[in-house]
């Protein structure tokens, strides 16, 4: 019974792969303008959480401590703690869209023969360019994040390495870096979109021109009436 209900799953699960197999879902969003403008949107706000966490770092490294100024001090930390968080659930979130968009923009179109995605490395374009910005910042901008969140509640030794005042350091040029890349996808990326929804316009039918009628000078055509006597006059 068992080996009869594996062998059931395996063959649903062949069945589902089969019917993926032509790329429909890839296809759809690599061409996607709506999911060009999502990405768009979301590099925007990840610069701008992880902005503001940057302010955070630099208002609590400034902070100078005092006991007599202890709520001042909780309150600076919440402020960074919060906009640490922000930007670290938000940076989950644009990592599954950056999976998302390097499946269907790289893997996809390499892999298979996508109708509307072209494959980015043969030959490559300025139209697939416009999508590195975001590639390379969002990974270098998330990575100080979440390694300093991971350390955050963990008591703080000299002899960890992560808690070193260089480590520190090296994070806080690595943000730097990864804003100022982010900085660059954000018009990139809405350059990009307005690209495709160019490119997604169906052409407009050619008005076929209609010749217009020759216009010419009126025509009169005179008619001659002989009178009864004329008539007979030349008769005779």
């Amino acid at each position: 019974w068992l080996s009869n209900g594996v062998s059931a799953l395996l063959a649903v699960a062949l069945r589902q792969l089969i019917a993926m197999a032509d790329c429909k879902c890839c296809n759809s969003l690599g061409s996607s303008p709506a999911f060009q403008l999502l990405l768009s949107i979301a590099v925007l706000t990840l610069f701008l959480l992880i902005g503001i966490y940057g302010i955070s770092i630099i208002v609590i490294s400034n902070f100078e401590w005092s006991e007599d100024d202890f709520d001042e001090w909780e309150s600076v930390f919440d402020f960074y703690a919060t906009s640490q968080d922000l930007a670290y659930w938000f940076g989950a979130i644009v990592g599954v869209l950056w999976l998302t968009a390097v499946c269907s923009r790289c893997c996809a179109p390499c892999c298979c023969q996508l109708s509307d995605v072209e494959c980015p490395c043969s030959p490559c374009k300025t139209f697939h360019m416009l999508d590195v910005p975001f590639f390379i910042g969002a990974l270098i901008a998330v990575w100080p994040v979440n390694m300093l969140r991971s350390q955050r509640d963990v008591v703080w030794t000299e002899d960890n390495l992560l808690h070193s005042e260089g480590f520190i350091l090296f994070t806080d040029v690595v943000l730097v870096i990864g804003l100022l890349i982010l900085l660059v996808a954000i018009p990139s990326g809405f350059v990009k979109w307005r690209k495709m929804v160019s490119a997604s316009r169906p052409p407009q039918a050619a008005q076929a021109a209609v010749p217009a009628p020759a216009v010419g000078p009126p025509v009169v055509v005179a008619t001659v009436v002989g009178s009864n006597e004329n008539a007979q006059g030349g008769a005779v």
